[in-house]
This record gives structure tokens, sequence and C-alpha cells, in this order.
């Protein structure tokens, strides 16, 4: 019987630790998301977002705020002259530093 029982406690904890894995992958991807979210700069003339750290812009929903689908977001190289001639001033010296930063031209 106490066989038994010491099985069915291992089994118990390989299961809770299969889940711990599961959720700690979960909450390390929410945290990737919640960083990139706080890095990203607003790009007012053409509603999206750009982040310095990877060059990826993101478009942004009805509220303005920022899709973060990889599979959707555009590295700004990639953005075409028409968006490029829609930025503001403000914005083309953002994009801009994201670009060099990118090349690593500038920290």
């Amino acid at each position: 019987m106490a066989r038994s029982l010491i099985g069915q406690l291992n089994y118990e904890i390989e299961m809770l630790e299969a889940n711990r894995a599961q959720f700690q992958k979960l909450i390390d991807a929410r945290l990737a998301k919640l960083r990139l979210y706080h890095s990203l700069v607003w790009l007012d003339s053409v509603c999206a977002y750009i982040s310095p750290e990877t060059g990826l812009v993101y478009s942004s929903d009805a509220n303005s705020e920022p899709i973060l689908d990889d599979e959707q977001a555009v590295h700004v190289d990639d953005c075409c002259d028409e968006w490029f001639s829609s930025l503001s001033g403000k914005d083309t010296i953002v994009t801009a530093r994201c670009r060099f930063q990118q090349r690593g031209d500038i920290a």
C-alpha cells in the first residue's frame, strides 16, 4: 500500500512540474510582450508603433493600441515610400534613429 501511495505522489509531482513548466512558458511570453509594449514608440503621423530594439513597425487598433502580432509587423526597412512620405518631421527623426540603431550606427 505504501508503494502505491508513493507511486501516486510521484505521479502527482511529475504532473505539477509539467504544469509549472507550461505556466512558466506562458508567463515568460506575457512578460516579453509587456516589455515590448513598454518599449514601443508611437508614430502619430502614421498611427503606428515602432520598436527601437527590433525595428518592427506595429499597426494600431481603433483605440490606438498596438497590435502586437509579429506576423503582421513590418520591419521599418520594408516600409514603402508612401509610408515614409507620410511621416511627420518628428516621426521621421524617431524612425531614422531606430534604423540607425538597428545598423549599430548609434547606441
